[in-house]
């Protein structure tokens, strides 16, 4: 099934078609009004395949294989469209294709922009050439130094700072010798280990083998006095709203999906966004998302009182899991589940990108996922009612 909450995604080849992305790309181009466009990949081959495809059947400029976050700063930099190919977070068998406008807004496709009609059929993947070449002639280097150039003026590196970077990851591995100009290096020895997801736009932090949660990252980072306007979904950390409210800045409830936070950026005069999966909205610094610049920026702020992060990590209580049901083929019943946690616990409840549930001595948010077909769960409080609540979700479905 064709995926277009946020941008278009799908199984290469059998969902999305050649004849799909042509006639994607092509309403892309003309209701925008797009004379040529940039393009880029990661690592996936099918992205190459649709990478190839594009620069011969449209006026498109192959900029290489770059991180997603790399690949919107560039857009904005040259001030052209661009289409990323990536699924993302997606299983590989996935291809996708980001639509970006020239000032870093998204372009979100309708079921009618992707409608085939009969002068597009029977278009085929033909004479990939890109496939022939190895995927380090598709690295460009500049990109990659003008990009950390910028973060290191942005962030002005003092001391040497030591991290265990997850090298299965090919971007994180690719951009070793670039994060040595912010004076960040990899130490397989190190306490900190940085990971990252395929397409490299989301971060994860781990100190002494545990997870940083992101809520208490962007927190953390939240209180510079750079940051007033903040954007985040409504299960981020209540807690954590709570304080920052009291420490006098603004904050926005936005809908998940870059889609929806790039779309109020400009309108609600963002500084700072953050999305709990990882997604890290820079505005006021680079005019779209970054996972490198707050991985830096937190570092070199905290990076010697990471035992005391570590303290507040685990009084935080937040937990975020997901549920799948059995065989992840039955479509779970969101509305059954919230109805039956309501009556059980006395709730209070909030429709607003899923359901927000609030008790005495916890909340909890539940929302079906846009991609995926399975639950995302957020919960904040005392761990014994999460156990009844699992239950109940559990036996539901």
């Amino acid at each position: 099934m064709l995926i277009l909450s946020y941008d278009l995604r799908g199984l290469f080849k059998k969902e999305l078609t050649p004849e799909i992305i042509y006639s994607a790309v092509f309403n892309f181009i003309k209701k925008n009004k797009i004379k040529n466009f940039l393009t880029g990949t990661d690592f996936n081959k099918n992205n190459l395949i649709i990478a190839d495809f594009l620069y011969k059947n449209f006026a498109s400029k192959f900029i290489g294989i770059l991180p997603t976050p790399l690949f919107y700063y560039e857009v904005i930099r040259q001030n052209k469209g661009g289409i990323m190919i990536t699924a993302s977070h997606l299983n590989i068998k996935y291809s996708g294709l980001k639509f970006i406008l020239r000032d870093g807004n998204c372009w979100k496709p309708t079921v009618q922009d992707i409608k085939v009609n009969k002068l597009v059929k029977n278009i085929s993947f033909s004479n990939n050439d890109f496939l022939s070449k190895s995927s380090l002639n598709f690295i460009d280097k500049k990109i990659y130094n003008n990009y950390f150039e910028k973060l290191k003026i942005l962030v002005k590196p003092t001391e040497k700072i030591y991290v265990n970077f997850d090298l299965r990851n090919l971007f994180l591995k690719t951009s070793l010798p670039y994060f040595e100009k912010l004076k960040i290096f990899h130490d397989p020895s190190a306490a900190i280990k940085v990971e990252s997801d395929f397409d490299n736009d989301r971060i994860f932090i781990y100190y002494k083998k545990t997870k940083l949660e992101n809520d208490l990252i962007f927190y953390l980072l939240s209180l510079s006095p750079r940051y007033h306007t903040l954007a985040v979904p409504i299960y981020f950390s209540q807690k954590l709203v709570k304080d920052l409210i009291k420490k006098g800045k603004k904050i926005f409830f936005i809908k998940t999906g870059h889609y929806n936070f790039k779309k109020s950026y400009k309108k609600l005069g963002i500084d700072f966004g953050f999305e709990p999966s990882g997604h890290f909205y820079l505005f006021k610094d680079l005019k779209t998302e970054s996972v490198y610049l707050p991985l830096y920026m937190f570092l070199k702020r905290y990076h010697k009182n990471l035992d005391e992060i570590l303290s507040l990590n685990k009084d935080l209580g937040l937990i975020r899991l997901d549920y799948l049901p059995k065989g992840n083929q039955k479509k779970l019943n969101l509305d059954h589940i919230v109805q039956k946690l309501k009556s059980v616990f006395n709730l209070k409840i909030k429709k607003f990108d899923g359901f927000l549930l609030k008790g005495e001595e916890f909340y909890l948010h539940l929302r079906a996922s846009k991609t995926e077909n399975k639950i995302r769960i957020s919960y904040e409080g005392n761990k014994n009612v999460l156990k009844e609540i699992k239950k109940i979700v559990f036996r539901n479905n």
